[in-house]
């Protein structure tokens, strides 16, 4: 089943999860898009069975919601870079200056995607590197 950010995170909370007893089976709910529901359609003979399974995907939610982060840093990251490419592309320095500099930020770049910043062509950049190559 998929959850939205917001029910993950309300997941995470373990006051957010509660067990409730019918008179034979434990059922699990948890508190999702403001109101109680049951979470596992699989009902629990004893108590602590549920309290397992309760802790098992507690520590999967909180895993996914710091993976979740990461991905927010990562995206931080990458719009920084961006940044800093394009205040080198709007400079002064020569083209080749340029190219190292981005270089620097971003040194995996093909040289394709270092023409659309630049907006030269790639063989431009190939001469601008076997310029640097020959001195």
């Amino acid at each position: 089943m998929k959850f939205s950010n917001k029910e993950i995170d309300n997941l995470s909370r373990t006051y957010n999860h509660k067990i409730e007893f019918d008179g034979y089976d434990f059922w699990w709910y948890s508190y999702k898009k403001d109101k109680w529901e049951l979470h596992c359609i699989k009902p629990f003979k004893n108590y602590s069975k549920a309290i397992e399974y309760i802790k098992f995907w507690l520590n999967k939610y909180v895993l996914m919601i710091s993976n979740d982060n990461e991905s927010i840093d990562k995206i931080t990251n990458d719009v920084i870079d961006q940044v800093r490419i394009y205040d080198i592309v709007n400079s002064n320095m020569k083209t080749i200056d340029k190219i190292f500099e981005i270089y620097t930020i971003k040194p995996f770049l093909s040289q394709i995607e270092l023409g659309e910043y630049l907006n030269i062509s790639k063989m431009a950049i190939s001469k601008q590197l076997k310029k640097v190559r020959k001195s």
